[in-house]
């Protein structure tokens, strides 16, 4: 199992439309590849974890990095895994930008539904990294 976790900036505001037509297009191409993942967009940046085969996380982050909705892509993290950490989720989802307070997020808050609870703690640990950036 291989993880690539990057950051990039968007190249002009996203709204809730445009971060929805992204998860409509990568949703069912990841589940198709077995790819697994967490999107995540605050005030213009976007932090993302791709879990899945080396060779399928390769060719879909070169389609990424392709896209003109972003740029300044960087890598922070490109690796072997033992297992995945968003096995449930084809591209789990959270807009931070309007639920920012003073930089604080509300983990009873992070997630709506409930059924996420499960990876709620490993998406936290993900998200912390994204403040400490």
């Amino acid at each position: 199992m291989f993880t690539l976790i990057y950051i990039s900036r968007a190249t002009s505001p996203m709204a809730p439309q445009d971060l929805e037509a992204i998860l409509k297009i990568s949703r069912p191409n990841n589940s198709q590849k077995n790819i697994s993942g967490m999107l995540i967009y605050k005030n213009g940046e976007f932090m993302q974890a791709l879990e899945g085969k080396q060779e399928d996380i390769e060719k879909v982050f070169t389609i990424i990095s392709k896209d003109k909705r972003h740029d300044e892509i960087l890598v922070l993290s490109r690796k072997e895994i033992p297992e995945r950490c968003f096995a449930d989720w084809s591209m789990g989802f959270k807009n931070l930008s309007s639920n920012l307070a003073d930089g604080h997020v509300d983990p009873d808050s992070f997630f709506s539904d409930k059924n996420d609870f499960n990876q709620g703690f490993t998406a936290l640990n993900f998200l912390s990294s994204f403040y400490q950036n």
